[in-house]
């Protein structure tokens, strides 16, 4: 069948490549099984190492992107419902966004090329803004979770921000 000749097609050709590595000759040669076995071992760590270094962001989507700008008020308002839900580092992410937004403009999340860093750093308010801005790129940039204490304190960071915004509408 077409099945079996695809099988068989298969295993000559790791046959081939077991002869080009040991030899075809003399001696003891490992038996093909083993070495079949030794590959999918080596496979299966490498998945793990990849799935275990994700730390389950893999299941984490990202929105398509709007089709606009985002109005800060609406990154104040995702921050609340992904603290609400526990994902805190989206949370401080979308905080992150509403600051960003409310200093340099709706479109500076999305477009700008500056980082959240250089953005804050135009604040007159920088030192402040520390508390929001560390755990952020601890978070996204180096893999860390954010514990309930460092949020509170980002979202106090934050919190004149979102009082402009209100002021502002």
């Amino acid at each position: 069948s077409l099945l079996d000749r695809i099988r068989e097609w298969i295993s000559d050709r790791i046959n081939d490549l077991l002869r080009l590595l040991f030899g075809r000759g003399s001696g003891v040669q490992p038996p093909a099984l083993w070495l079949y076995g030794i590959g999918v071992a080596v496979l299966v760590v490498i998945v793990f190492l990849i799935a275990r270094a994700a730390r389950g962001r893999f299941s984490q989507s990202y929105g398509p992107p709007s089709d606009g700008p985002r109005p800060p008020e609406d990154y104040f308002a995702e921050a609340d419902r992904l603290a609400a839900t526990g994902n805190r580092v989206g949370a401080i992410r979308a905080l992150c966004a509403a600051v960003a937004a409310t200093l340099a403009g709706q479109g500076s999340w999305q477009g700008s090329p500056l980082t959240v860093r250089e953005i804050f750093q135009r604040s007159s308010d920088f030192v402040n803004l520390r508390p929001l801005l560390v755990p952020f790129e601890a978070a996204v940039y180096g893999g860390r979770d954010v514990d309930d204490a460092t949020y509170q304190r980002a979202m106090a960071a934050a919190a004149p921000f979102r009082a402009k915004e209100k002021a502002a509408a």
